[in-house]
């Protein structure tokens, strides 16, 4: 059987001395969509499950009253197994969408919003999206869903409220909470405003509410299709990084890291940076040629909180179908792990239990040195290796995709 050895950049250092605020690797690995089976996620050496709490948040009917149940099941599951559960606060029920017309610019692009009532809609209103350019001509026009959409305000904030004031005291004390998802009109299905509307009716109302019940604020995951300069922009936006704790992006290589600390999280403007969906891919390859790295790079920069950098796998489970969607692309396919869960539970396995440093002291006559580059394609950035002790060991292996 061929084999590739991912070297990647990594070199570490497991040592006992004592810290007020050791951090582990647990700390740093979490996964999306555990779907109540916590204990499968402690035994892959997971720390952390994403999930989203639109319908244990919002009511299915206006007034109709909120159920907690299923999630308050859950989160008391999860604590059983020491996971931490990161909600998201999306989306807008369709009976709480806005429901007056609006307009908004975006990238040279002159959007009017139609709103108009419908019974045959969800939440009884249609919303239809018309873009125009400077000279007036219709570029673009799409029917827009009532869920990715402003909500109206005094809504929004009671789901918000709701959810944030209940699980933050005991026995939940939940404290980071992440608003929305993918908040931009590239992402596809998830947003369908400019990036203002997205700041002033979801973001900052939101972040005000969780830093009242003294948590800690996630931004919604930047997207691969827009890039961080854009995401730049959002943050100053009506200064939304003051309503920032942690920045999030998704499916971005791992220098993204490296570019958000120098811009908002080694100045101080914000305290970490998350990576909360990465991976989906049959690259079996990927775990093992970017999860050292940025542990590696985490490491080196300031890992002095155990929240301050974290790297969540999309997702936990798919069925164990080859026609099945995600196959091969989740940590788990049915009850058996895939290369990508035994690939992350040997790299759990290998630091678990320990305080971990970044350990630069060793010598070698091989052309290799750290890159947080996976892309790179020097030799000196495809090697990572991993000290435990005295005893040095190659990291990960795992077969090449359709090599057998």
């Amino acid at each position: 059987m061929k084999r590739s050895v991912v070297l990647c950049a990594l070199s570490a250092l497991l040592a006992t001395c004592g810290s007020a605020r050791a951090v582990t690797v647990r700390d740093f690995l979490g996964t999306n969509q555990a779907g109540g089976n916590f204990t499968n996620l402690a035994e892959l050496g997971l720390g952390w499950d994403r999930e989203h709490f639109y319908d244990q948040g919002w009511p299915l009917e206006a007034g109709s009253g909120y159920d907690f149940s299923v999630s308050d099941k859950e989160i008391l599951a999860a604590q059983k197994e020491g996971v931490a559960v990161l909600p998201i606060l999306a989306y807008v029920a369709p009976w709480a969408a806005q429901t007056h017309s609006c307009d908004f610019d975006y990238k040279g692009i002159h959007y009017r919003v139609l709103v108009t009532k419908d019974p045959n809609s969800p939440g009884g209103y249609r919303r239809v999206r018309i873009g125009t350019d400077s000279t007036g001509k219709e570029v673009s026009r799409q029917v827009m869903s009532n869920e990715r959409s402003s909500p109206q305000r005094e809504l929004w904030e009671e789901y918000v409220e709701r959810l944030v004031s209940h699980y933050s005291k005991p026995p939940y004390n939940v404290k980071y909470w992440q608003i929305w998802n993918e908040g931009t009109m590239e992402s596809g299905c998830f947003w369908d405003e400019n990036i203002e509307n997205y700041v002033d009716n979801v973001h900052i109302p939101a972040a005000k509410i969780i830093r009242k019940y003294g948590g800690k604020v996630v931004w919604g995951g930047w997207p691969d299709c827009n890039p961080l300069s854009e995401y730049d922009k959002a943050l100053a936006c009506h200064d939304a990084w003051k309503y920032t704790d942690i920045l999030d992006v998704h499916y971005l290589p791992p220098v993204a890291f490296d570019y958000l600390y120098k811009r908002w999280v080694g100045n101080g403007k914000c305290e970490g940076i998350w990576m909360t969906e990465i991976g989906f891919t049959q690259n079996f390859n990927q775990i093992a040629n970017t999860y050292p790295r940025m542990f590696y790079w985490a490491l080196t920069h300031k890992f002095d909180d155990p929240e301050k950098y974290k790297v969540f796998w999309f997702a936990r489970w798919s069925p164990d179908d080859p026609k099945a969607y995600g196959y091969n692309c989740s940590l788990m396919k049915g009850q058996t792990p895939t290369d990508h869960g035994l690939q992350i539970h040997q790299f759990s396995e290998l630091l678990r239990g320990q305080k971990v440093e970044a350990f630069t002291q060793y010598s070698t006559d091989l052309n290799i040195g750290f890159s947080l580059d996976e892309r790179a394609a020097r030799p000196r950035s495809k090697v990572s290796m991993l000290t435990t002790g005295t005893s040095l060991h190659s990291i990960f292996r795992s077969p090449r995709p359709g090599t057998g």
